[in-house]
């Protein structure tokens, strides 16, 4: 399988897993883990409104190849990531998989 050349992923992620929820509702983070050559592509947000009013629809997307980033960690719906000074929230997390089990990559949905 090809992948897109390492130029078409030039930004940077800093990716913070969440171990649980504080005494005051904070969540509790692990230590920052930078990841370089991940695809950050920014989307308009529509949120359309349900009857419980919690639908959300990602208003991001990263994309990032273990070619190019080196090992990977388990991301997780709800960990923290943030790209050039903001914070998003994992929605969605979209292993990649081609010829083997082990995925190659992931697309990751934050809002």
């Amino acid at each position: 399988m090809r992948m897109p050349p390492k130029r078409f992923f030039p930004h940077a992620m800093i990716y913070r897993k969440k171990n649980g929820m504080g005494p005051r509702g904070e969540p509790i983070l692990e230590e920052d883990l930078v990841i370089d050559h991940v695809r950050f592509d920014d989307t308009d947000k529509f949120e359309p409104r349900d009857i419980d009013g919690k639908v959300q629809t990602p208003n991001a997307l990263i994309s990032m190849v273990k070619k190019y980033t080196g090992p990977l960690p388990e991301f997780s719906v709800a960990d923290q990531i943030e790209l050039f000074g903001k914070q998003y929230t994992i929605a969605k997390v979209v292993p990649l998989n081609a010829d083997s089990p082990e995925p190659f990559g992931y697309e990751i949905e934050v809002v």
